[in-house]
């Protein structure tokens, strides 16, 4: 049984051979496990743990992305949404954190309307092509973060909140925003596969260790 036919019967509900795997970690942590093993790649990492699933993303070709170095001497990079992240030593591994938020600056419908949101364009979907060919005996899964996890990098969190409870108007166009590039996005990515594509997981993080960020009718509101 292949890691594709595998996984497809566990989505079925069907007798498999063993538990379908996946497995996904931090740079550091991969670059840590390629060390100890020896490898050279992620790739050999997947093998070893015989890992059934395996991620694929459209390569950026758009617009240049502005780098620069701050005056700590952090790397600071810009991401194809207009946020910029910073290059944070967190006392074991370095980690990018959100350190400009561009929809802060931006108040009204309108301003929403002129922001340079992305394009399912700026990218090229023939290295999608490329890797479900040579991956066609594994599960291929897509997807990146969704709307809100997306958003509170464009805009502070509590700007955000603020605007789910005062501004609902405000903040749904934001989430239309990002949907309405997501769709175009998701749906290029899934012709370049060609049918090998098994899964699309737009991930969002709605919650804490103790509960939802938001009301359940806010969620049903926004998210649903």
């Amino acid at each position: 049984m292949t890691s594709k036919e595998r996984v497809r019967r566990a989505l079925q509900h069907l007798q498999v051979d063993r538990i379908p795997a996946h497995f996904e970690c931090t740079g550091a942590v991969s670059e840590k496990l390629m060390h100890h093993y020896g490898f050279t790649t992620h790739e050999e990492i997947l093998e070893k743990f015989e890992i059934d699933i395996r991620c694929v993303d459209a390569e950026y070709i758009g617009p240049k992305l502005p780098k620069y170095v701050d005056v700590d001497g952090n790397e600071v990079v810009t991401d194809y949404w207009g946020n910029r992240n910073k290059r944070h030593w967190t006392g074991c591994e370095y980690n990018y954190i959100t350190c400009y938020y561009p929809l802060d600056e931006i108040e009204t419908l309108e301003g929403l309307d002129h922001y340079p949101w992305p394009s399912a364009d700026w990218f090229d979907y023939s290295v999608v092509t490329k890797f479900c060919l040579k991956h066609s005996d594994k599960a291929i899964m897509i997807g990146h973060p969704g709307p809100f996890q997306i958003a509170t990098f464009l805009r502070n969190m509590d700007k955000l909140f603020i605007d789910m409870a005062l501004e609902p108007e405000f903040a749904q166009k934001i989430f239309d925003k990002m949907v309405e590039f997501e769709l175009d996005y998701y749906e290029r990515m899934l012709i370049a596969g060609q049918g090998l594509i098994d899964i699309i997981r737009p991930h969002d993080d709605y919650g804490t260790q103790q509960s939802l960020l938001f009301s359940v009718d806010m969620w049903r509101q926004f998210f649903k």
